[in-house]
């Protein structure tokens, strides 16, 4: 019996490990966020943006004032956005996600893709974070940041 002593110890500690904590529970709950809000960006599906991100401020595409506190302002502003594109699509490229307390945080590499109506088609590789707090059973975003990715290099 002795000798099965670390192997039995061993599949006790992995046991313990199996089973959901609150921590996992919270984390999960952030990447189902975050997957909903890509995929209403996708869907251009206003009223789920601003859902999760109406009381955020960023360094996005609307500018801290127009945002803050203003989901109202912020939902008219994304209809006309949304309404100048013929098509737009994120596809996240890799995504790193974490839960400290109450904060979310997101960071990761997407490719954004988008034609305006008058323009060109685009397509960007982007580096994005986003944190957000948990507020009840939801969270919520409240700072957003991407950055363009440099050029890959060509020989």
């Amino acid at each position: 019996m002795t000798r099965n002593l670390p192997l039995v110890c061993a599949l006790l500690l992995l046991s313990f490990r199996a089973v959901p904590t609150p921590d996992d529970d919270a984390l999960e709950s952030l990447k189902s966020t975050e997957a909903r809000r890509l995929a209403a960006l996708n869907d251009r599906d206003v009223g789920v943006i601003v859902e999760i991100e109406g009381g955020a401020v960023g360094f996005g595409w609307a500018s801290t004032g127009s945002r803050k506190n203003e989901p109202v302002s912020f939902k008219s502003r994304l209809e006309r956005w949304f309404g100048t594109m013929e098509y737009f699509e994120i596809e996240i490229e890799d995504a790193d996600y974490r839960v400290v307390g109450s904060t979310g945080l997101v960071m990761g590499t997407l490719v954004r893709r988008e034609k305006p109506l008058e323009g060109k088609r685009l397509t960007r590789r982007l580096r994005y974070s986003a944190t957000y707090v948990r507020e009840g059973e939801s969270w919520r975003m409240v700072q957003y940041h991407r950055s363009p990715m440099p050029a890959d290099a060509t020989p």
